[in-house]
């Protein structure tokens, strides 16, 4: 029998740019949405040749809170898709 890798949950850090904050007092509030990552119990991984992604189709953990330096939250039922660039 052959060797397999296998991942059932996984950790996001999406970086985005193009969110820009109003003034000072909005930039505290969105370093703090870029800074929570997202969370997913995988349902599938893809990998598209062009452009070079991956994809992955998941249960998001939702309500999420960090506590102790630990995040917490519950799964949702919900199934969401997200696309990550290869780097």
């Amino acid at each position: 029998m052959g060797t397999y890798r296998s991942s059932r949950y996984f950790e996001a850090h999406i970086v985005s740019q193009a969110l820009q904050p109003i003034s000072s007092t909005d930039e505290t509030e969105l370093e703090e949405e870029w800074s929570k990552p997202i969370f997913g119990e995988a349902l599938a991984f893809y990998t598209t040749s062009s452009p070079s992604a991956s994809l992955v189709v998941y249960h998001p953990l939702i309500e999420c809170q960090k506590l102790y330096g630990r995040w917490y939250g519950r799964w949702s039922p919900d199934v969401m898709n997200l696309l990550l660039p290869k780097q």
